[in-house]
């Protein structure tokens, strides 16, 4: 490294200087201006120069005009000014040793500054080349990232003239096996809760024969003891709370069906509805704005599920192409999910 700075350092070797013996820029400047007809005056004025420097010039007195750069620009002036190329003159300029080196010099400089700047510059691509492999190995792995995580889908929901679906959380097949086992618990619980109701009304009802036996025996038992007149009062007695029985029993169910239909009527007024159609067998859990989940099991194709609550309306479907869906008599819209793909979506 330190030879590198000295050679850096170092001076250019140089021959031994010249005398420079061709035509001066001077000379070549004045002949062409006597040959023009024109004196120093006349090309002072057209150039709007002094008069001085215009004779420095043809003097080849270069001290006084404040540099090369000027001097240079002076030939370009007149060399226009008199048509010809300004080359040759900035070349004996040059020659004359003002302005850079002589063409002596420039011929025995050294050329250990030229291998070195070589060096360097080799150095400085290498380090440029791993700099942009650096950053182009981070954007790789950075768009590898970006793409290794599949965004969530949103949409706005939209007022209610136009239903949307609003899709939430998507379920996991574990999440969903885990709701399908826990609604087969539940269905095995109410069918275990509808057997023991059936062998309650048939241990009752076989209860209410018994005793009707017993007491049909009891009744012709007493017959036989009665005269007939006895048994006629007794028959028509029979009748008669036959006829009340079956009187009050008519008008229990008239005032229970008016009651239904009224509570119908009610719900249906001061609720939402949510209509579902299944077309295939389909997974559903369906929960009211108070939590209360009014709706929840398997459903099989074919089947239609009217629904009426307070909305927001939170729903769970295994297969959004399962199940046609209507909100207050508006379609919910569902083909923007992915089919065989579980999904939570609320509507209100």
């Amino acid at each position: 490294m330190s030879n590198e700075q000295n050679d850096l350092n170092s001076p250019a070797v140089e021959a031994e200087a010249v005398p420079y013996s061709g035509v001066t820029p001077g000379q070549m400047l004045r002949e062409v201006r006597e040959a023009r007809g024109q004196t120093v005056a006349e090309v002072a004025a057209a150039l709007r120069l002094r008069v001085s420097v215009v004779d420095a010039i043809e003097a080849d007195d270069y001290e006084p005009l404040k540099g090369s750069t000027f001097v240079r620009g002076y030939f370009r002036s007149l060399a226009k000014l008199y048509d010809i190329d300004p080359k040759p003159l900035a070349d004996a300029y040059e020659a004359m040793g003002f302005g850079g080196p002589s063409v002596s010099t420039l011929k025995m400089q050294s050329f250990s500054r030229r291998k070195i700047r070589e060096k360097n510059d080799g150095r400085l691509m290498l380090v440029s080349y791993v700099i942009i492999a650096a950053v182009i190995g981070a954007a790789a792995w950075w768009w590898w990232q970006q793409s290794s995580f599949e965004p969530a889908p949103t949409t706005e929901m939209p007022q209610r003239s136009s239903i949307e679906a609003q899709p939430r959380d998507q379920l996991t097949e574990a999440e969903v096996a885990a709701q399908r086992e826990a609604e087969r618990l539940q269905q095995a619980e109410q069918l275990q809760d509808q057997q023991g109701t059936a062998e309650q009304l048939g241990a009752e009802r076989l209860t209410g024969e018994q005793q009707a036996g017993e007491q049909l025996t009891g009744e012709r038992q007493g017959g036989d003891q009665q005269t007939g007149d006895q048994a006629t009062g007794d028959q028509q007695t029979g009748d008669q709370q036959a006829n009340q029985q079956q009187t009050g029993q008519a008008q229990t169910a008239a005032q229970q069906q008016a009651a239904e239909r009224l509570a119908a009527q009610q719900q249906t007024a001061a609720g939402d509805r949510l209509t579902m159609v299944f077309s295939q067998e389909c997974w559903v859990k369906v929960t009211d704005a108070s939590g209360a989940e009014i709706a929840i099991g398997v459903k099989q194709a074919g089947y239609e599920m009217p629904l009426t609550g307070s909305a927001p309306f939170d729903i769970i479907l295994c297969k959004p192409e399962a199940v046609a869906i209507t909100f207050n008599d508006a379609t919910v819209d569902l083909s923007q999910y992915r089919r065989n793909r579980s999904v939570t979506l609320r509507l209100e």
